[in-house]
């Protein structure tokens, strides 16, 4: 997998099929800005369950990950999350619950699940790739930070019959927000012609919670050491840097 630079810009999109005329320039005090924010925020704190398609302007082939996501507990921490992929033949699972992380793998369909954990990042690209495994609030929390410094443009976008809410940046970058308030679409700044893109080809408000069961007993890490299941020689794939 390749490294994709600042996570704040690991985001991508869908081919856009019609786009409403309404269109706006705001700024991230404006009154339609704090709208579309409060619309994230409410995006983070219900739960909801999505399938994402990430495509690479390069060609490469695109990275296929669902996400299941518990409302934020609001002054005290990030909410649970599972992310999970195909690796190779199998599953690649990571699992935050109870505030605490864990990496699964399933080597194939029949094969029995081993886990690690509980895995505290101890780099920053390590907690650089805890947070993309969370890329779809990470960028809630980012619209709902208010820390843009460059001019925004807020207007409306309609994808395969969704009405969605979108903010752009001088850069190029877009942001597409469900009207639940869940990130399900954006585009990468272009760079030598190419934009990575990304969508959501599924978003439900409801799953079972089942998911956030370990499938086994966890192995403990050894102190000080990568994550013995993503060590190096296992890269698990996901939408930002390699560890």
């Amino acid at each position: 997998m390749r490294r994709l630079g600042v996570l704040v810009s690991l985001t991508a999109t869908l081919t856009l099929l019609t786009c409403s005329p309404q269109s706006y320039a705001a700024t991230s005090t404006g009154t339609a800005y704090k709208r579309f924010a409060a619309l994230a925020r409410h995006g983070l704190s219900v739960p909801f369950a999505a399938s994402y398609v990430l495509s690479y302007g390069d060609g490469h082939a695109p990275l296929r990950f669902k996400v299941w996501s518990e409302p934020e507990i609001p002054n005290k921490t990030q909410g649970d999350f599972v992310y999970q992929t195909q690796l190779h033949r199998g599953t690649f699972r990571f699992l935050r619950t109870h505030g605490t992380d864990y990496e699964c793998v399933q080597a194939t369909v029949k094969a029995t699940w081993r886990c690690v954990g509980p895995y505290v990042p101890d780099s920053n690209d390590q907690i650089m790739q805890v947070e993309s495994y969370r890329l779809p609030m990470f960028v809630g929390e980012q619209i709902v930070s208010d820390g843009f410094a460059q001019p925004l443009r807020l207007f409306y976008r309609v994808v395969h019959g969704q009405r969605l809410w979108c903010l752009s940046l001088d850069d190029g970058a877009v942001w597409c927000l469900a009207r639940s308030g869940q990130f399900v679409y954006s585009q990468d700044p272009p760079a030598n012609g190419q934009s990575n893109r990304m969508e959501a080809v599924s978003l439900s408000l409801s799953y079972s919670r089942q998911i956030f069961v370990l499938p086994t007993k966890p192995q403990p890490l050894k102190e000080g050491g990568p994550p013995a299941i993503c060590d190096g020689s296992v890269y698990c794939p996901s939408p930002g840097p390699e560890p």
